[in-house]
């Protein structure tokens, strides 16, 4: 809406700047609120012994079981939608989450061709938390999508 004509922006009953900002705002104070609640429900579960990791964080054991679980499991539920400029954006699920994904053809290192494509992410098929139980009764768990 922001690269629409002059022309366009006054047929609007809005202005798509202001709209923007506006958006933003509220974005970055719900931001804030996530990161503050999400650090103390974090560090109450710590002290349960429940411990969020990042693939980063996993030792290889647990690693050769987060990629065993992807493919065996969240890849075969996943499934491009390709956008383009030359069809209609599909129908989507009003209740589901989606992924943006852009795809780059780079050449020389150079961005070529880039291209977009949503992925629904399966939250009836795919649980958001895989948990890795450990012996110690440790409890690590990676986010899924």
């Amino acid at each position: 809406m922001l690269d629409l004509s002059e022309k366009e922006k006054e047929m609007l009953d809005y202005d798509p700047a202001e709209t923007f900002m506006s958006i933003s705002k509220k974005n970055a104070e719900l931001q804030s609120r996530f990161e503050k609640t999400y650090l103390n429900v974090k560090n109450e579960l710590e002290k349960e012994r429940i411990f969020f990791l990042n693939e980063k964080e996993l030792n290889e054991n647990q690693l050769i079981k987060v990629k065993d679980y992807f493919y065996s499991t969240v890849q075969p539920a996943l499934v491009p939608i390709m956008l383009s400029e030359d069809r209609d954006l599909p129908e989507l699920n009003g209740k589901a989450a989606y992924l943006v994904i852009k795809l780059c053809k780079i050449e020389n290192e150079v961005e070529q061709e880039v291209k977009y494509a949503l992925i629904e992410i399966p939250t009836a098929i795919v649980s958001r938390f895989f948990v890795l139980n450990e012996e110690d009764g440790t409890k690590n768990v990676v986010l899924v999508g």
